[in-house]
């Protein structure tokens, strides 16, 4: 959501008088939310609901004229007169909301569920409900507001709305703020769950939201633009992986780099998988680093990264440091940071928006499961309640037939045969909890 709009002064005048007089009507005398269509080729506006209470793209109204809508309802509550109240001549400025919510653009949007191991903003962590706010409407302290209901370690489930909270910035003008809400959500970290925050981060490259010329079709039209997944350099994150396993996860600048063994280099031959971390889509990435150095105590290095197709590229890497939570180096003569972060038993990096397991599979066995097999089992493409089971134990079902159906977050999802099967084994009733991925039934192909 954003304000204010790009319509023509006039049309936005009368908009607003007719909501004001709505309100009037029916003698409403608080905030409240007034909604309207416009239709760009008639110019003409539609009414179509009030809602005597704010909603959720209240901060952008307050931002841009300044006005504490929350206080003033409060001061209403307590016998405040409307009619003592002066609005501001003009808004100023403009400001953008994007809304967080946990969901997986990459599986159709669908909720995910679970707890909130890392939350952080510019490298700080939420920890209390006190850090999310920064933004004061009367002097202006920040130009970006974090309005959450959850910190780290909060557990989203699968009962309520799948919005956590809202990122709302403030510019002088809309490029402005289109600026800082990009460089705001690359900042927002949230790991633990997959959010949306990589499809708003693709509105930025989409022109038609630049030149703010959008509308109810916006998002049919570009579809494949803004579900694009992102380009990661994945030779770039295996030689950080690397790097990190080299180092022991710890190497301050001005150390040097000894084999305690002997004298002799450092030299090792690894094979990483590269995967979202927290999506449901499991495409994974397999490559082999050999990574050896250039003379005994040497921080500079040579790596070799060899991807699934066999290709090979050599790379000249000085290691200035790794403090654990960040890695610094020289790559081919151009200094490059890496923020690590550690879940368990593998790193994760950040890339908009989406975080990224890189396991070390060295001493891991290849598994032996083929495409076929996976194929022949149904998982659950979201956590949440199963609230009706459509097939039965040696039953046959055609191509698109309904198994099973799941809700969760106020969405009902059908989970449909993929080709025609028989069912060998459900493992779940109804009514039943379900974590994503998990294994529901089990078929034979035909």
């Amino acid at each position: 959501e954003e304000a204010p709009s790009n319509l023509d002064p006039e049309i936005i005048r009368n908009i607003r008088k007719t909501a004001v007089k709505a309100a009037q009507t029916v003698n409403y005398g608080n905030a409240g939310t007034v909604e309207f269509l416009f239709d760009e080729k008639s110019k003409q506006f539609y009414f179509m609901e009030m809602n005597t209470r704010l909603q959720v793209e209240h901060p952008v109204s307050e931002m841009i004229s300044g006005i504490d809508i929350v206080e003033l309802q409060l001061k209403i509550a307590n016998g405040f007169s409307l009619k003592d109240f002066k609005l501001p001549e003009k808004p100023k400025g403009h400001a953008i909301e994007a809304r967080i919510c946990a969901e997986d653009p990459f599986n159709s949007f669908l909720p995910t569920i679970g707890d909130i191991s890392l939350f952080e903003y510019n490298n700080h962590l939420i920890i209390n409900s006190a850090c999310t706010m920064g933004f004061d409407l009367y002097d202006n302290r920040s130009n970006i507001r974090l309005d959450f209901g959850v910190i780290e370690n909060s557990r989203v489930t699968p009962y309520y709305d799948s919005m956590i909270g809202k990122l709302i910035v403030y510019g002088k003008d809309r490029a402005e703020a289109v600026a800082l809400l990009n460089n705001a959500l690359q900042s927002l970290r949230v790991g633990g769950i997959q959010t949306n925050i990589p499809f708003i981060l693709n509105l930025f490259k989409n022109k038609q939201f630049i030149d703010f010329n959008y509308s109810l079709n916006y998002f049919d039209t570009y579809k494949s633009e803004l579900l694009k997944e992102p380009q990661l350099d994945y030779t770039k994150y295996s030689i950080f992986a690397a790097v990190d396993i080299i180092t022991s996860n710890n190497l301050r600048e001005g150390d040097s780099l000894r084999n305690v063994r002997n004298n002799a280099v450092l030299s090792k031959q690894l094979r990483f998988s590269i995967t979202k971390a927290f999506s449901s889509t499991e495409t994974v990435t397999d490559l082999s680093v050999d990574i050896s150095q250039s003379e005994p105590g040497s921080k500079v290095f040579n790596v070799n990264v060899i991807d699934q197709l066999g290709n090979s590229k050599m790379t000249k890497v000085e290691i200035v440091c790794n403090n654990g939570a960040e890695i610094v180096l020289i790559i081919d003569g151009m200094i490059v940071k890496e923020r690590i972060y550690r879940f368990g038993s593998y790193v994760s990096v950040c890339f908009d928006g989406v975080f990224y397991k890189i396991e070390n599979q060295t001493y891991k066995s290849i598994s032996g499961q083929t495409e076929k097999d996976s194929q022949n089992q149904i998982k659950s493409p979201m956590p949440g309640i199963i609230t009706k089971i459509n097939c039965l134990v040696d039953q046959t079902v055609k191509k698109g037939d309904v198994l099973f159906t799941i809700e969760a977050m106020k969405m009902e999802h059908k989970v449909t045969a993929k080709s025609d099967l028989k069912i060998t084994k459900i493992n779940y009733k109804e009514k039943s909890f379900v974590e994503l991925g998990g294994l529901v039934v089990e078929t034979q192909s035909l």
